[in-house]
């Protein structure tokens, strides 16, 4: 005859204390969800991770710069929302290193601590200034961004857009420190610009550097010419099956442009702009070579490309 073993049964005490275990685990839960809601605030996903949070005695500067960020960006954006994105920014300058943290952030804006900020506050900041007609500490903000220029070409237009207000020849210093770097499309359009107004307001006439100013002008006005030509010519045949139009329009006078760009007085350009003659040695050599080699002497044949080679650009 067969016997069975008794099937252990729980006590009465221990299911209560199972179902307190797991009565406790679901309130933790709910309360770890609960805290989420506050603790991980939607500003967190545009910042950088590992940045160092601030402590209650000092400003946050990740919502600092989420609130100034929406109000400069968000449709509903004006003047006067631009105005307080700027003073959110502003009011964080007596918090950096070397400032008091009991000074009132009113009246302690020392504009010269600006370059102790981080680049992403200083361009929301140069917009923001922008954008509510504070031309002056726009270009203030701007000159802080010096450093950032050279690896940052919008940047560097947004600095030259601002300086513009403040003086013409001031606003080239920017597009010639990115030019030395690299030649972009929108920043030869700027360079252009900035030139010709530079000669209309007489800047230039100061230093004798009018013929030299012009030369430049001429440069960025063919390249940039040149350059548009490139993004509007189609990839691929259209719909009809023609064959995609590769025909160059008419060569721009290289030579004639080059000739009269070496013939530029450095030393003139270099006192009128204000760039130091390394920079503007490197620009100008750049703009030489991104007219290509005597490109006004070669006959191109109908429906053939002229390729360049990365290093002639």
């Amino acid at each position: 005859m067969a016997t069975t073993e008794a099937q252990p049964t729980k006590t009465a005490e221990e299911a209560a204390a199972a179902q307190a275990r797991s009565d406790a685990r679901a309130a933790r839960i709910a309360a770890a969800v609960e805290r989420s809601k506050t603790e991980y605030q939607p500003q967190h996903a545009y910042t950088e991770r590992g940045a160092e949070q601030a402590g209650p005695s000092k400003k946050d500067r990740q919502r600092v710069e989420y609130a100034a960020t929406w109000r400069l960006l968000s449709p509903s954006s004006s003047p006067a929302e631009a105005q307080r994105a700027l003073d959110d920014i502003l009011s964080c300058l007596p918090l950096l290193k070397g400032s008091s943290e009991d000074a009132d952030p009113a009246t302690s804006r020392d504009l010269s601590k600006l370059t102790g900020m981080p680049r992403e506050l200083l361009g929301t900041a140069l917009r923001a200034a922008s954008e509510a007609g504070k031309s002056e500490l726009a270009a203030e903000i701007a000159r802080s961004l010096k450093r950032h220029w050279k690896a940052n070409p919008g940047l560097a237009l947004a600095s030259s857009d601002a300086l513009v207000e403040v003086s013409a020849t001031e606003s080239l210093r920017p597009l010639f420190v990115i030019t030395a770097v690299a030649i972009h499309y929108p920043i030869l359009l700027a360079l252009g610009e900035r030139l010709d107004l530079a000669l209309k307001s007489g800047e230039g006439q100061a230093e004798d550097a009018v013929s030299s100013l012009e030369a430049v002008s001429k440069v960025a006005h063919s390249l940039a010419r040149n350059r548009a030509w490139g993004f509007q010519t189609d990839l691929f045949a259209d719909e009809k099956g023609e064959k995609v139009k590769t025909k160059r329009p008419p060569p721009m006078a290289g030579g004639e442009l080059r000739d009269a760009l070496l013939a530029a007085d450095r030393r003139k350009l270099e006192k009128v702009i204000g760039v130091d003659g390394s920079t503007l040695d490197q620009a100008l050599k750049r703009l030489g070579k991104a007219l290509g080699k005597n490109e006004d002497e070669v006959v191109i044949p109908d429906g053939e490309r002229n390729e360049r080679g990365v290093r002639d650009l």
